[in-house]
């Protein structure tokens, strides 16, 4: 909880701060907004598609060190 400003200064600061907040708030809004439609539409893609929309990757084991 912020204590009540007692000078000008340290309203200002404040409001400096939440104007920050609201900043940040706001492109962290876009880009869940901006990730929903574009996951909308890669869906109803793969929907629609008669063939797998997917490609899976071939197996790689890696050599895993021995350790004695």
């Amino acid at each position: 909880m912020i204590a009540p400003a007692k000078t000008v200064a340290d309203m200002q600061t404040i409001v400096f701060s939440n104007q920050i907040n609201a900043v940040l708030c706001g492109f962290f809004m876009l880009v869940a907004v901006t990730m929903l439609i574009a996951a909308f539409f890669v869906i109803r893609r793969a929907l629609k598609s008669e063939v797998p929309t997917i490609h899976e990757a071939e197996v790689s084991l890696r050599k895993e060190a021995r350790h004695v």
